[in-house]
């Protein structure tokens, strides 16, 4: 009887570790598939597959100010003010 019982929870066991392995395998390939197209990943490198952008890009891909800007007219000159 205790064999019994101690079978069922080794079987138990056993599924939920293989349950994690193919969801950390599933995971894998996602995000195997996504590496593909991220120009910042270089997949055929074997070592530091992932290149940071450079600072003159990481520049430009700033995000753009959280205030709304607007051209406020000033006789013969133009300024920019946050709404």
């Amino acid at each position: 009887m205790e064999n019994k019982e101690r079978d069922e929870v080794v079987q138990k066991t056993m599924k939920a570790i293989v349950d994690v392995l193919v969801e950390r395998n599933n995971a894998y390939q996602e995000a195997y598939k996504l590496a593909t197209h991220d120009p910042e990943i270089d997949l055929s490198r074997t070592e530091h597959q992932y290149q940071p952008p450079s600072s003159y890009e990481a520049e430009v891909r700033k995000p753009r100010s959280l205030f709304r800007t607007r051209l406020i007219g000033t006789g013969n000159h133009r300024r920019r003010s946050a709404e």
